[in-house]
């Protein structure tokens, strides 16, 4: 699995919540609202003990850009409710499954934008190659 299948997964989740999907393009070239966009925080990749598993940890935020009005607000807050319950359950998509952890809100109702950052640890098996000499076989090129 790669960063690019999270974020579609995630996308696909946004959009079932939003009835619209995230925008893609730059922020700076503007947008309009209400709105949700994407964006992968951090990757830390480990290799499990004797390398035949790897684990990847993406942190991604999602933002929601509510419209600037009083009813605004209240769509955040439904928003941010929706996602919550909806991120207490796996993301499926077509040939994973990933599990939300550590999910924090913050909410700004002066700018009317909701941010959500959470992440996912993806496992992934390494097959062996039976090719490849063993550590025991290898010598050490100064002895």
């Amino acid at each position: 699995m790669t960063i690019i299948e999270l974020i579609r997964m995630v996308s696909a989740l946004l959009e079932e919540l939003d009835g619209a999907a995230p925008i893609t393009k730059d922020l700076r070239e503007g947008f309009p609202r209400p709105c949700t966009y994407i964006e992968p925080l951090s990757t830390d990749f480990s290799r499990g003990a004797g390398g035949a598993e790897t684990r990847e940890d993406i942190e991604l935020r999602v933002t929601y850009f509510g419209e600037s009005t009083h009813a605004g607000y209240l769509t955040l807050l439904r928003f941010q409710a929706a996602l919550a319950e909806r991120l207490t359950m796996p993301i499926i998509g077509d040939a994973f499954t990933v599990f939300p952890e550590d999910v924090s809100f913050d909410l700004d109702r002066d700018e009317m934008v909701l941010e959500c950052e959470f992440t996912v640890a993806i496992f992934q098996s390494i097959s062996k190659d039976e090719n490849l000499p063993l550590m025991e076989i290898l010598v050490d090129k100064e002895g």
